[in-house]
């Protein structure tokens, strides 16, 4: 069933009462329903009956060659069926409740209507084509039956532009590259000039892995699930975190209040291996003479440990190779029972330390 108007579609009934109206022809200048209109379409119509008149919206068959008064959009009935009697006249009309119109100022006039549906329609140029719209006041976008509001690109660019129409036209805009695993962009462009130009500056992006946030071509803030979460500063990576290689701040770090790093407290064992990826300042309370280890250590890492002898005490520690001793030998512990020693390192390469006593006799 389609909605038709068709222009000079003109026919009398003889048809009595208030049910479906069988036409009789009769305006040989007009055409009847059946040429103008069609089996199973339905139109706007009007019937004057005397001083009487409907209009409404119905449905012809041809079969019977009828007309049916489905809806009532205004009569001289209060708005209700007409009681037809005698000849009366029956048109396509089109319903002024129902039109939309170019108005005097060129402007499409929807009567003021609280909202106007497309179903099954497409804006292009298949379907309903606005070159130019304009909406004063504050327009709503309901869409029909719950499905979402969709717009289609067949290509890579730019689903909307925004902007204030001054002197600078800066634009907001939502671009789609239209790879197969797209990034989409949403920010600020200098102008909505170009339809395919992404976003510049002031964006947010994503694809997959991937997203970011990027103020200029040298200020951007990006998390990469195969790579890193890096922050860029005038064109610097001034702080790159992985999880597999760390943080690293590529420039002076000033903070305003305290760092703070985890005590690592380790178990004891014949061989006791310090973590360096856990802490700095790790503690180890010695059960018997123990050999020492480290591991994942960086150039540049200062990191303590806390020995502490057990209530037994007298214990001693062998030290890994390469540490490179204050003093040119390695610290003699405290053995006194309870008591505990400090010592620190530098990390110089990645096999190399320099050792030096920190506290003793604790």
């Amino acid at each position: 069933m389609t909605l038709v108007l068709a222009d000079r579609v003109k026919e009398v009934t003889t048809t009595a009462g208030s049910g479906d109206i069988t036409l009789a022809g009769g305006f040989a200048a007009f055409q009847t329903f059946a040429n103008g209109i069609g089996n199973g379409n339905t139109t706007y119509y009007a019937i004057e009956n005397g001083a009487a008149w409907e209009v409404g919206l119905g449905t012809y068959t041809s079969s019977s060659n009828t007309l049916s008064r489905d809806t009532i959009l205004q009569s001289s009935n209060s708005d209700s069926l007409l009681v037809l009697d005698g000849i009366a006249t029956v048109f396509c009309s089109y319903v002024a409740d129902k039109s939309v119109f170019i108005n005097d100022v060129n402007q499409m006039d929807l009567q003021s209507r609280s909202g106007i549906k497309f179903q099954d329609a497409s804006l292009s140029n298949s379907g309903m084509f606005f070159n130019d719209m304009t909406v004063s006041g504050a327009p709503t976008f309901q869409p029909f039956n719950g499905q979402p509001i969709t717009m289609l690109r067949t290509d890579s660019g730019n689903f909307f532009h925004a902007y204030v129409d001054d002197a600078f036209d800066r634009t907001i805009s939502l671009h789609t590259d239209a790879n197969a695993s797209p990034r989409w962009t949403l920010g600020l462009k200098n102008s909505p000039s170009n339809n395919i130009e992404a976003p510049s500056f002031g964006y947010v992006y994503g694809e997959d892995g991937q997203a970011g946030l990027v103020a200029n071509s040298i200020n951007s803030v990006t998390i990469d699930s195969s790579a890193s979460f890096v922050v860029t500063h005038n064109g610097d990576a001034v702080l790159v975190a992985s999880a597999v290689t760390g943080v690293h701040v590529n420039e002076v770090l000033t903070a305003t209040q305290a760092i703070k790093t985890p005590l690592e407290s380790n178990t004891d064992a014949t061989t006791v291996s310090f973590d360096m990826d856990e802490a700095n300042l790790h503690t180890v309370q010695l059960g018997g003479n123990r050999t020492l280890a480290v591991t994942n250590t960086d150039p540049g890492q200062r990191f303590t440990l806390r020995l502490h002898q057990d209530t037994t005490g007298s214990r001693t520690v062998t030290w890994w190779n390469t540490i490179n001793w204050a003093g040119g030998s390695a610290p003699t512990l405290t053995t006194t029972p309870s008591k505990v020693d400090l010592i620190s390192f530098i990390c110089v390469s990645g096999s190399v330390y320099d050792g030096f006593v920190t506290a003793q006799n604790i």
